[in-house]
């Protein structure tokens, strides 16, 4: 234990209001990306989780780490288990993610680290320390800066050591950038921290991970990582888009929800859940004509051959042309399947792509409006199916079709209260969609080319087992047939006082950066990338298991040092052998959902955060529509993919 030593002018023992942005936010450079609040699953439903209530997680020896942050009860301040630290969870994820050994994941996350050090002056404020610092598991909760930040501008430490001769204290988590209308007010500890988040990237691609792969990593993508990674989902931010959409839908998207939930809102929903290509046959002409000019299937990331792929992915024997599948790839229709990063629909405005200022003159030829004060009843019986790796459309494709379906179901609404019946408006609307002009811009009709991808589609349909898409029951009264999630209740953040002396309050309160900024050596000269080597890139050598094998060769080579004399030279050391995995047990309901909102893949396992021991996914909980065949298939696939990815191939 040690004396702490208060510096006058920072880390008092204050009491933290936390009220009011502009103070936190103004060095900011881009658009925030706010939370609404932290919800508690601990009891199964919802509840409002803030600051711990008690110094109990909080220990004053700089070498004993802190309890994470949120694993605590919001009632009782219990402290619960299945916390961990970012990097820790980094750690972990590359052992189970790459099958190497915790010495081998600790050595690629040291390289990043050192990468990290060497853009930062020598004499500079911020620089990180190793791995196994007892700095990276205590608990610092500062304010957040942009991921895109340059390296040798991030401050990541705050200005005064805590105590006589100590370091500054390293910032490990984040506060919320913001409050959101209707949500939770003031501040509270968000996410936690990976400083060195490109760095690890860069580490990865030399250790011969695809750079896309590596990239796609959210440690890698975002330099800090929320919540519900962190707690072992049992403490969830959500998010300001999912509660904007609660707030008009009365409805959370599924992660956050219960089992029991999810089941008694599926029971209760009158249309069927849907994935896009259901939906692509009710839609008019103009989606399925040809781009003319220099249009023809080479914009935005979807072409012939990327197309191809994603057809033979799905099992469906197209028998078309490179110059058909082109063609067909620039259509609207095909884009709307599979171009990811659709807008969201909107019945007013102007601006968007080509199938978002579609969709939009398509809603109002069908007389459906967002801002219609019955459109959230709508949309809460509408649910877009889960993507998954077997039916490779856009995520964006199935939500838009939620939307597409909700605003349909309005409109059938609409023509009911004129005194239609319900069979006659389904038809009406279904009529209406399929023979909109809405032709425009620089798509022109093609004799045959409907056809022809209507036959591409139903190829689809046969090899997922899917039908064209029907409305179910239209909803009609708001009062019975508004189906609504459990009400989610934010309230005020406040620190407690035992928290002062763990916050930053703003930049001022960080230390300032080094004198100069360390300039970049050439390319020659630099931290350089150590191209895979014909034994295997790299990242097989770590994988290794032989205890003799020379791996002391890392990914970041500085310029040679001069070479030591024989009597001096040291022996070399070996990376320790990948340990054997630890033992297995089935996911639980809870964590099922977590997972899926992740996105992990049904047959991937993933680590208990508590006791380190693998879970295996429960197929019993999970929800999706695939054979098992085509599963095996998929599975074959990947296995193939890794197998040449291990020999150093290209991915």
């Amino acid at each position: 234990m040690f004396k702490v030593h208060l510096p006058a002018t920072t880390y008092l023992r204050k009491n933290v209001p936390f009220f009011g942005t502009n103070h936190f936010l103004k060095a900011y450079r881009s658009p925030l990306l706010k939370s609404a609040g932290l919800t508690f699953f601990g009891r199964g439903g919802h509840e409002f989780h803030s600051w711990a209530p008690s110094d109990a997680g909080i220990s004053t020896n700089p070498d004993e780490h802190d309890h994470p942050p949120w694993n605590h009860d919001p009632k009782t301040g219990e402290l619960l288990e299945g916390g961990i630290h970012p990097i820790d969870y980094v750690h972990r994820d590359l052992q189970q993610r790459f099958g190497l050994s915790p010495e081998a994941s600790q050595k690629i996350i040291q390289d990043a680290i050192d990468r990290y050090n060497s853009k930062h002056p020598e004499n500079g404020n911020h620089h990180l320390p190793n791995f196994d610092s007892s700095q990276w598991r205590k608990v610092f909760v500062g304010p957040h800066y942009d991921h895109n930040e340059q390296t040798h501008m991030r401050k990541v430490r705050g200005a005064d050591p805590l105590y006589e001769g100590g370091p500054r204290p390293l910032l490990t988590y984040a506060y919320n950038r913001g409050n959101v209308d209707g949500a939770s007010t003031g501040r509270w500890i968000d996410s936690g921290f990976i400083h060195m988040n490109k760095e690890l990237g860069e580490v990865l691609t030399g250790y011969g991970v695809p750079e896309e792969l590596a990239n796609s990593l959210n440690y890698v993508k975002y330099n800090a990582l929320k919540p519900g990674s962190l707690s072992g989902g049992v403490v969830q931010s959500i998010g300001k888009g999912d509660y904007q959409k609660y707030q008009q839908s009365g409805q959370l998207p599924d992660h956050y929800l219960t089992d029991e939930m999810r089941q008694q809102m599926s029971d209760d929903r009158f249309h069927p859940e849907i994935h896009a290509h259901q939906l692509a046959k009710l839609l008019p002409d103009a989606f399925f004509h040809a781009p003319t000019g220099s249009g023809g299937g080479r914009g935005a990331g979807l072409t012939g051959e990327v197309l191809g792929q994603h057809l033979n992915t799905m099992g469906v024997d197209h028998g078309l042309s490179p110059e058909d599948l082109n063609k067909i790839a620039g259509t609207r229709v095909m884009k709307y399947l599979f171009q990811p990063k659709h807008q969201k629909i909107a019945t007013t405005g102007t601006g968007g792509g080509a199938v978002t200022t579609l969709f939009r003159d398509l809603m109002r030829q069908i007389d459906a409006d967002h801002n219609d004060e019955r459109y959230g009843m709508h949309l809460s019986h509408a649910k877009n199916a889960k993507i998954d790796a077997n039916l490779p459309l856009a995520r964006a494709a199935n939500e838009r079709s939620k939307e597409v379906v909700a605003h349909m179901s309005l409109a059938a609404h609409k023509l009911m209260e004129q005194g239609m019946s319900e069979e006659d408006a389904v038809a009406e609307v279904a009529s209406r969609m399929r023979d909109a002009d809405v032709s425009k811009g620089r798509f022109q009709p093609e004799e045959g080319l409907r056809d022809t991808i209507e036959g591409v589609i139903d190829l689809m349909l046969g090899a997922t087992g899917h039908e064209n898409f029907s409305l179910g029951k239209i909803p009609t009264d708001p009062d019975t047939h508004h189906l609504r999630t459990p009400e989610v209740e934010f309230g005020h953040h406040e620190a407690p006082e035992h928290w002062g002396t763990r916050i930053v309050m703003g930049d001022h309160e960080l230390a300032p950066i080094g004198n100069a900024v360390r300039e970049e050596a050439p390319l020659s000269e630099q931290v350089r990338v150590r191209p895979p080597a014909e034994e295997g890139s790299l990242l097989d050598r770590l994988r290794r298991r032989d205890p003799d094998e020379d791996v002391r060769r890392t990914v970041t080579e500085r310029p040679p040092a001069p070479a030591p004399t024989p009597a001096s030279a040291p022996a070399p050391a070996p990376m320790a052998a990948p340990v054997a995995p630890p033992p297995m047990r089935m996911a639980t309901p809870m964590e099922m959902a977590f997972q899926q909102m992740r996105g992990l893949p049904p047959q991937q396992t993933f680590f208990d955060v508590g006791t380190g021991g693998l879970v295996q996914q429960d197929p019993r909980l999970i929800q999706r529509s695939v054979n098992v065949s085509r599963g095996m298939d998929e599975i074959r696939k990947k296995i193939g993919y890794f197998d040449g990815f291990l020999r150093g191939g290209k991915s």
